[in-house]
């Protein structure tokens, strides 16, 4: 069930290069959730699930599998979760958001009934309180009638990816090239559901 308020979950933690941004077959150990203690789990089943399939522990492995075993000489298995919990609350998106009077609305009947936003609003106003530096936000796109003639999307904010350095612990630039999914039109207007990722690389 989608909370009435602007809540955003954790997606990942990446590990990224500057010629790819993100690593694929890495080797590791595997994913034991019964090595995370009870006040770990409880942490992570606040912040960190799935919201389209609502398996938190699958999505925890499948995203340790396929990004975790690419940090371990830097966090070591449960302190992979730790630090992108540490990471994620370093910045509350759905309050920043707000302070900018950006805020998720319920569903209309027509398009002209959204209050939308840019795609620069939203990021100037990300970026403006996460340390100067630049994000990347993806999106998502969901068609409503607009009349017989046809339909138009209404494109949704799903995801803000915020960059660090190696150790986790400075905000550095995300890629400009990562922000791919909001660029059906560089002029059209976003809104915002209730509940988006955050993502952290």
């Amino acid at each position: 069930m989608q909370p009435s308020h602007l809540q955003f979950t954790i997606h990942g933690l990446w590990p990224a290069n500057k010629s790819s941004s993100s690593s694929l077959d890495c080797k590791g150990d595997a994913f034991n959730v019964n090595e995370m203690d009870d006040a770990l789990k409880k942490a992570l089943l606040s912040s960190w699930w799935d919201w389209r399939k609502g398996k938190p522990v699958e999505f925890w492995q499948r995203e340790y599998d396929k990004h975790g075993k690419c940090s371990d000489n830097v966090f070591l298995k449960t302190e992979y979760f730790r630090k992108t919990l540490a990471m994620y609350h370093d910045f509350d998106i759905a309050q920043i958001l707000q302070k900018d009077n950006i805020v998720p609305q319920p569903l209309q009947p027509k398009m002209s009934l959204y209050k939308l936003y840019s795609i620069d609003q939203i990021t100037k106003a990300i970026e403006s309180e996460t340390g100067g530096h630049s994000v990347n936000i993806r999106c998502y796109q969901q068609y409503q009638k607009k009349s017989n003639n046809g339909s138009k999307p209404l494109i949704y904010l799903a995801q803000v990816a915020l960059c660090y350095n190696r150790s986790g612990n400075n905000r550095t630039n995300c890629d400009p090239g990562e922000t791919t999914s909001c660029n059906f039109n560089k002029s059209e207007p976003k809104t915002v559901p209730r509940i988006a990722h955050i993502k952290l690389w």
